[in-house]
């Protein structure tokens, strides 16, 4: 599944950091509790209009581990009507 462009995990969820992480990303983009903050439904690291990361290489590890084409994935997809050929 190409998950370019898609950005669907990237829409209505809560990205925990870890301690390291929460240790080495701006404050700024940090929410306080624990999270990356999340700006109009999305991820503040989530580029709207193309809808890739702008921190891609220094993603959180939550993010790396999130498995394109897993079911977490189809489902987040099936939420905002982005079928599986898009993107």
């Amino acid at each position: 599944m190409n998950c370019t462009g898609c950005g669907a995990c990237c829409m209505g969820l809560l990205v925990r950091l870890n301690a390291l992480e929460r240790g080495t990303i701006a404050k700024e983009f940090q929410d306080g509790r624990g999270f990356l903050k999340i700006v109009d439904g999305r991820c503040v690291f989530l580029d709207p209009e193309t809808r890739r990361c702008r921190e891609y290489e220094n993603r959180p590890d939550v993010c790396r581990r999130f498995a394109a084409g897993g079911d977490a994935c189809r489902f987040q997809r099936a939420a905002r009507s982005i079928s599986e050929a898009a993107a």
